[in-house]
């Protein structure tokens, strides 16, 4: 299979005077070599391509840390040498395999918290897309999105948000379109770094058609452009 990365869309500070985004691409899981051409046509080795988004929070309390730690320990977990035969060997090993490095990233990011008091309450959010064979593996924790867009059936959400907001509509006590102007859209229940409970990610196997587009994004894009914005964007560039 051959696949097109592309780093669409990266700001330095999106309209502030730092950044808490961190992101990472591995076109190639077989290799070593960490480099990344921003438009890069590939054929898909046998350990797939990673792409990764963090959303760090907290801006006193140094969430972009917070996302550099998180993107670190999955570069550490996708590493040649711990993608062995056994993790590849199934769908279901793929995906614990997701699961174990959100986790372990959880772990890191709370562990740097204890040792460094002036960054305790840190945290991250996650979303990754594990690129093997003719299916996407994705994972996250938070409120960070992954969309597929095809040209046949448009655009799609493929996550799910871990908030408040996400909570009551699922509940059936607010629509999809006014869930975007509420008011507590900012608050999240499942991240990276809370100390109130250990990371839980969800997981999940997409299969993938021809023209395909795979886009990773922070709450910077999608909490200030409506799903058919996007859409409509991707659609005509």
């Amino acid at each position: 299979m051959s696949i097109t990365i592309r780093v669409a869309a990266w700001s330095d500070n999106a309209g502030r005077s730092y950044n808490e985004d961190r992101f990472h691409v591995k076109v190639d899981l077989s290799s070593p070599e960490l480099g990344f051409i921003k438009d890069q046509y590939v054929d898909l080795k046998q350990n797939g391509a990673l792409l990764v988004v963090c959303d760090g929070m907290g801006g006193m309390s140094a969430g972009d840390v917070a996302a550099t730690i998180a993107i670190e320990t999955i570069q550490y977990w996708f590493a040649p040498l711990r993608l062995n035969s056994l993790i590849m060997s199934t769908p279901e090993n793929i995906m614990r395999h997701i699961e174990v490095a959100i986790v372990s990233a959880d772990e890191n990011i709370k562990a740097d918290g204890k040792l460094n008091k002036e960054r305790k309450g840190m945290g991250s959010t996650i979303v990754l897309a594990w690129i093997v064979g003719d299916y996407a593996y994705i994972g996250w924790c938070g409120d960070s999105r992954a969309y597929r867009f095809n040209p046949d059936f448009g655009l799609q959400l493929l996550t799910r948000d871990h908030s408040f907001v996400q909570e009551l509509v699922d509940s059936g006590q607010l629509s999809e379109d006014r869930a975007f102007d509420h008011p507590n859209s900012n608050i999240i229940t499942r991240s990276l770094g809370d100390n109130r409970q250990k990371a839980q990610p969800d997981v999940i196997q997409v299969k993938l058609y021809n023209e395909d587009i795979i886009m990773l994004c922070s709450d910077g894009l999608n909490g200030v452009l409506r799903d058919r914005q996007i859409e409509d964007v991707i659609t005509h560039n």
